[in-house]
């Protein structure tokens, strides 16, 4: 997908283009995380933030999904001033939104889906976000030319919505503090 499309799928109320591949285009939108064109990357990131909060990824496509977030914390995990910051600080996100859209299913607020998180796979994911919150060196907030990457921003967004979850004990969330 390339700018313009993705743009299309904004304009069009977020609706999935009736002549693609969801899983093709989720990956491209995956690859535009790390762009240093900022209204690509922010839209990317808003296209897969509506497309998992509208069901329109399966369990198994949106654990996925969270995986593949998960693994890229750690690309250029330590570096300071680096270009991978953005795919770490935005990867953040959409892992959130998995575990909100978890959230919402055992809230009941889709009356088709269950909640599809096991406690395992998000414990996993909390340890990979605490220590990508420990081990992030490049706070930077605006990067000139390239947009916001604010990681820490995004980090703590995301340990926020896994403080909601109802696999978390009162010592996890006390460490998470």
């Amino acid at each position: 997908m390339n700018k313009q499309s993705i743009q299309a799928v904004v304009d069009n109320d977020y609706k999935v283009p009736e002549d693609g591949n969801l899983e093709e285009m989720t990956i491209q939108l995956e690859h535009h995380l790390s762009s240093l064109d900022a209204g690509l990357r922010e839209n990317s990131l808003e296209v897969l933030w509506q497309w998992g909060m509208t069901g329109q990824y399966t369990d198994g496509e949106l654990i996925d999904l969270g995986d593949r977030m998960a693994a890229n914390l750690k690309v250029g995990l330590g570096e300071s001033g680096t270009d991978t910051v953005f795919l770490r600080a935005f990867s953040v996100l959409v892992l959130a939104m998995v575990v909100i859209v978890d959230q919402r299913y055992e809230q009941g607020q889709s009356e088709e889906r269950t909640p599809f998180l096991s406690q395992v796979k998000l414990l996993e994911w909390y340890e990979q976000t605490l220590a990508v919150l420990d081990g992030e060196k490049d706070r930077r907030g605006f990067v000139a030319e390239a947009g916001w990457a604010h990681s820490v921003a995004h980090i703590s967004d995301a340990l926020r919505d896994f403080a909601r979850s109802r696999h978390l004990d009162t010592a996890q969330l006390e460490r998470m503090l």
